[in-house]
């Protein structure tokens, strides 16, 4: 009962499990994590050994995962995720301007970040964000349309609870998921209020198209949750936003690995030359 008065009420932003990655006696920028959804900072281990040692990491776990606290009610919005985010980093003594990156949930998190706290924000690198375009959604016929497939998914799982810890033993099992996944630790309220709150009812890519900083978007060719007509629209209608397609699918590994720590190499070379 206290958790929701102070912190959906009163609006109390949680502190969240964020620590250093990497540390750099003078580094040339700060860098911050947010993996995606059911996951946790331990998804990042492979992309820490290919990043600039001259640069301050920090992972961070996102509100109801890892070693983060969970709400005593099902919510999960993407704006009570970046407050937590903000709170955490100003515990850490973090002040900014900081790089953001995001994977997949985590990829929507530092968006409504980079709207809410624009000074702390350099700019954004997002990995496989599941950006919709609700009133722009391709109706009937053969027309793909992920934010319809995961709502059918929130449908099925929230009809059979039980499935997902099959389903999460068998995706660990095959490699489908992040080192960050934990099969074992798999809450069914919290995912399907995640899915629910911050991926299907979003507004990110209303709040993307707002956004001063330069953003990267990275996506892989078959992943199955990402719409990559709508990514390459918004590259070609806003210059601030590039996009970069890998064969790939939805996980930070291999192609997609490699153009992530790119995209951050570009992106320090840029900072560099600006001072």
């Amino acid at each position: 009962m206290f958790d929701e008065l102070a912190h959906r009420h009163l609006r109390v932003p949680y502190i969240l499990n964020g620590r250093d990655l990497q540390i750099a006696k003078k580094p040339k920028a700060t860098i911050v994590l947010l993996h995606g959804i059911n996951s946790s900072i331990a998804m990042w281990e492979p992309l820490i050994k290919k990043l600039p040692k001259a640069t301050r990491v920090i992972g961070i776990d996102l509100l109801g995962f890892g070693d983060s606290p969970r709400t005593s009610w099902p919510s999960y919005e993407v704006r009570i995720q970046a407050r937590s985010v903000a709170a955490t980093l100003f515990l850490m003594k973090i002040r900014g301007p900081v790089i953001v990156i995001g994977h997949s949930l985590g990829s929507l998190v530092a968006i409504d970040f980079a709207r809410r706290y624009p000074l702390m924000t350099r700019q954004l690198i997002l990995v496989s964000p599941p950006l919709y375009d609700i009133e722009k959604e391709p109706a009937g016929g053969m027309a793909y349309r992920p934010r319809l497939i995961l709502r059918d998914i929130h449908s099925a799982i929230s009809a059979h609870p039980d499935a997902i810890t099959k389903l999460a033993g068998l995706a660990s099992q095959y490699k489908l998921v992040n080192r960050g996944f934990d099969a074992s630790k798999v809450d069914v309220t919290t995912f399907l209020g995640t899915l629910e709150t911050a991926i299907i009812n979003q507004t990110s890519m209303h709040d993307l198209i707002r956004l001063k900083q330069p953003v990267t978007i990275i996506t892989g060719k078959f992943d199955p949750f990402v719409s990559e007509p709508t990514i390459r629209r918004l590259s070609k209608e806003y210059p601030r936003i590039s996009h970069k397609s890998v064969l790939a699918s939805h996980e930070i590994v291999g192609l997609m690995e490699s153009a992530v720590a790119k995209a951050i190499d570009t992106a320090l070379v840029l900072i560099t030359s600006k001072r």
